[in-house]
């Protein structure tokens, strides 16, 4: 997907594998398969959703910057321990409403999409 002004638009590999981890845990969780179709297709749903978004990758370069982060000790999430190193690797802005956690990484690029 593209911005206005030309930059590529996009989610990590993180984000959509949390959103996937939901719905199969959904799906596990029901045992009857009438109902789990509702949660198939909500997890189909969310596969096309994402076809048309630039996906960042889990890479060596940010696995690499995931255990700089690690060593640092900061009292962030693995998960967003994980997208900072991504979006850190590839010299992205992140757009996240979760300012406090982010604001701790040490150059990170972000922007809070709740702020005007």
């Amino acid at each position: 997907m593209e911005a206005a002004n030309d930059e590529i638009f996009g989610t990590t590999i993180i984000s959509v594998a949390e959103q996937m981890k939901g719905w199969l845990a959904a799906i596990n969780k029901e045992k009857q398969a009438l109902r789990q179709v509702t949660v198939y297709r909500e997890l189909a749903r969310l596969c096309d959703f994402y076809s048309c978004y630039n996906i960042a990758q889990f890479n060596d370069a940010a696995a690499n910057r995931l255990n700089d982060l690690r060593k640092a000790k900061l009292r962030v999430g693995t998960s967003d321990l994980r997208i900072a190193a991504i979006a850190l690797t590839s010299d992205a802005l992140l757009s996240t409403a979760n300012r406090q956690d982010f604001v701790k990484i040490e150059g990170l690029r972000f922007a809070d999409w709740l702020e005007p």
